[in-house]
């Protein structure tokens, strides 16, 4: 009896040591972050506007994938002007000030609007955070160009 005693107390004592996680002094964990930008273009189906539109998604989440909200990200372009809503879509008793589509919702994604953006040009979008002691950064580029399709006038030969 005394040696049955004496396993399950030593298996106790063991159990117990293992699931207990202790620290170590020369631990150093930090936060890991990564963000994504996603731009896709708004198309002009009239082709009467001089300048273009595209829909901004930058979605920031943990190294796991856990979407990380509430955060105010820091959203450049070479072109172009940022705007939360498009004006076809702005009602008059907006509550929302233009910063609120900088900060990540929910999801993790912040969505924006780049508008007036030249034709024919390079766009380059870049999004940022602060990320612990570090800063992450992501972008992307695009370009839109419109230009007129030529048809070729197809002769059919007459068969005799």
């Amino acid at each position: 009896m005394k040696k049955v005693a004496l396993s399950l107390f030593l298996f106790c004592t063991v159990f117990q040591t293992a699931a207990y996680d202790i620290p170590d002094e020369n631990e150093y964990v930090t936060e890991t972050c990564r963000i994504n930008v996603k731009i896709s273009v708004i198309p002009d189906k009239k082709m009467e506007n001089t300048t273009g539109r595209a829909l901004v998604s930058a979605t920031l989440t943990d190294d796991e994938g856990t979407p990380k909200p509430q955060v105010r990200l820091a959203v450049t372009a070479n072109a172009g002007t940022f705007i939360c809503r498009l004006p076809e879509d702005t009602t008059s008793g907006g509550s929302e000030s233009e910063s609120d589509c900088f900060t990540t919702e929910y999801d993790g994604v912040a969505r924006l609007y780049l508008v007036n953006i030249p034709l024919n040009t390079q766009i380059k979008v870049t999004a940022s955070c602060p990320c612990g002691e570090r800063t992450v950064s992501s972008f992307a580029t695009m370009s839109i160009s419109r230009g007129k399709v030529k048809h070729k006038k197809r002769v059919r030969p007459r068969v005799r």
